[in-house]
């Protein structure tokens, strides 16, 4: 394992030289993969530690700093894009959505494909499927289907990417005589919050619907998903020296602020905190710890490199590693021993991290080339 291990991160050493990265923001997502693979490893081990699902209750929100980190890239490109530009055409927005579609619709809808074929002959969750797949609208109220389950994530992402920067172009260039763009940029950031922190109250005193399938995953409760990142980087922006001599200390009050949202998560799990209230600390959190991590410097090596790899195979291992991976391999554990149950679980995890590698290297890098040509 460790050879092949060297063999998939020489390649990532290369390019990473060439593709210049930032350090920082590689091992904020090489984390988040790591909290997303240790909550969804818990299942393999269940039958034998009946008590590890404990765990989840620190590593469930990796998916909230994948859309803290998406934010805070996003309004770095808002910025940069449009408003030092001066730009806010039409022209100008249908660039941004294809740099942002070339990256992800076409490896979203291979590995659409693949599930289904997956579902149809294996795991029969087929079944699930239905057309609002294809327009990322199968969680506008919930999202509690077992066909492609991970896919509830892109779907608020991909209209995060598309409303928040329309409704930004469109007040800018109505408003920029009377207003900067920075300020109509914020105040769509903070309109956002507000409606979303207003959505979710109603939801739970008039519903109280389940936190997980509702709450955490719909798109009605979760417009503000990646707000937080990109007031981050409006400000990382304004205040650029600000932010670079405190953000240490941002980075402790993210942890602490983390921290207090999960003992408040544990300690009342039917409570207002719990369920709106946490959706905005969360993210957050992870927000405001971005200075810290996009100034962080680490010195060429394995450690670099492995969190290099881990960040460019990230959305390539979260397409695959859940479904339909997981659900071939799981099956396979039923009825033998704990340490022959270990072994299937390093081979699902030699087999995912293989097929991730070769994903992003021969599909999604291809096509994300793809942007730069047309």
């Amino acid at each position: 394992m460790i050879s092949l291990l060297k063999k998939h991160v020489s390649y990532f050493n290369t390019q990473a030289l060439l593709e210049r990265r930032n350090v920082g923001l590689d091992v904020m997502r090489g984390i988040g993969l790591l909290m997303v693979l240790i909550g969804h490893s818990l299942h393999f081990f269940e039958p034998f530690y009946p008590k590890i699902f404990r765990i989840s209750h620190f590593v469930i929100n990796g998916i909230e700093l994948f859309f803290a980190l998406s934010g805070f890239l996003i309004g770095r490109i808002l910025v940069k894009q449009f408003i030092e530009k001066n730009d806010f055409t039409a022209s100008s927005f249908l660039i941004f959505l294809k740099r942002r579609w070339f990256k992800t619709l076409p490896v979203y809808y291979l590995a659409l494909g693949i599930n289904l074929v997956v579902g149809f002959y294996f795991t029969g969750y087929h079944k699930d499927y239905n057309w609002k797949y294809l327009f990322f609208l199968h969680n506008i109220t919930e999202s509690d289907d077992w066909f492609f389950p991970i896919s509830y994530s892109l779907a608020m992402e991909e209209w995060f990417y598309l409303l928040l920067p329309a409704i930004f172009l469109v007040s800018a260039a109505t408003l920029r005589k009377y207003v900067h763009p920075i300020s109509v940029l914020l105040f769509v950031c903070l309109a956002y919050i507000v409606v979303s922190i207003m959505i979710r109250t109603y939801l739970y005193e008039m519903y109280h619907p389940h936190w997980d399938t509702v709450m955490r995953k719909s798109l009605l409760s979760r417009i503000d998903c990646s707000v937080y990142g990109i007031i981050i980087a409006i400000l990382f922006y304004k205040k650029n020296k600000w932010f670079v001599d405190y953000a240490n200390h941002l980075f402790v009050s993210g942890v602490v602020l983390h921290i207090f949202s999960m003992y408040f998560r544990i300690t009342s799990t039917q409570g207002y905190f719990y369920n709106v209230i946490y959706f905005t600390t969360i993210p957050l959190s992870f927000s405001v710890m971005l200075p810290a991590l996009y100034n962080l410097k680490i010195q060429e090596g394995l450690l670099k490199t492995i969190f290099t790899y881990l960040s460019m195979v990230s959305f390539a291992f979260y397409l695959f590693h859940l479904s339909p991976l997981i659900d071939l391999f799981l099956p396979l554990t039923t009825g033998h021993s704990a340490m022959t149950v270990t072994f299937i679980y390093l081979l699902y995890l030699i087999v995912t991290f293989s097929l991730a590698t070769l994903w992003y290297r021969y599909v999604e890098k291809p096509f994300t080339d793809l942007r730069e040509k047309y």
